[in-house]
């Protein structure tokens, strides 16, 4: 899957559709348009918005991160952490591998991956309740769970970032978070520049 040069394309055409299906689930409930909004739902639970041409394998990849958008609410699989990813990249890049924890490089990944460098890699908010401060921090694809239940999360950079959704226990992208999807689509790493 990763040798394919196609695999960036189609992972951030992937994450975009169910960004896409999220907002109009959301839409949809605030319009009490309880009928779309369940077959949206029933879209959300599935692993719809697979790009024009992804092969099994892609597919089966992506599944396994269908749930792993900005704004979705996860827990740190070992560490217990509760964050709000802000964004994504289809691989580590060297930028954020210094960042990876010395567990994290030594632990062969799931998926029948090689390394650590081949899952991709998520932008966390990090809930000021778990650690000092809060912050923000990168974890790899394999260390997290999607677990509405956090939600509310408490940071101070969350309503800057993030519109929250009570609706679906979850969180919409604010402006920084979708200026930083633009530039992905470029060519550029996920980076979230100036906000406030």
């Amino acid at each position: 899957v990763l040798e394919d040069p196609s695999w960036a394309k189609r992972f951030l055409e992937f994450k975009t559709a169910r960004a896409f299906l999220r907002q109009s689930w959301v839409t949809f409930l605030k319009d009490e348009d309880y009928d779309f909004a369940s077959v949206m739902k029933s879209a959300w639970e599935s692993n719809f918005g697979f790009p024009k041409g992804t092969t099994p394998a892609q597919e089966l990849r992506l599944a396994a991160g269908r749930h792993l958008i900005p704004g979705s609410c996860v827990r740190h699989r070992h560490h217990k952490l509760r964050a709000v990813i802000l964004g994504c990249e289809p691989w580590v890049r060297t930028t954020h591998a210094r960042d990876m924890s010395e567990r994290e490089r030594r632990t062969l990944p799931p998926f029948g991956l090689d390394s650590y460098r081949h899952q991709p890699m998520y932008c966390c908010l990090v809930d000021d309740r778990d650690v000092s401060g809060g912050g923000v921090m990168f974890v790899t694809e394999a260390d997290l769970v999607a677990d509405e239940d956090i939600y509310p999360l408490e940071s101070r950079f969350a309503g800057a970032l993030l519109e929250p959704q009570d609706a679906i226990r979850s969180y919409l992208p604010r402006d920084p978070i979708l200026e930083a999807e633009r530039r992905q689509e470029l060519g550029l790493p996920f980076l979230i520049r100036r906000w406030r």
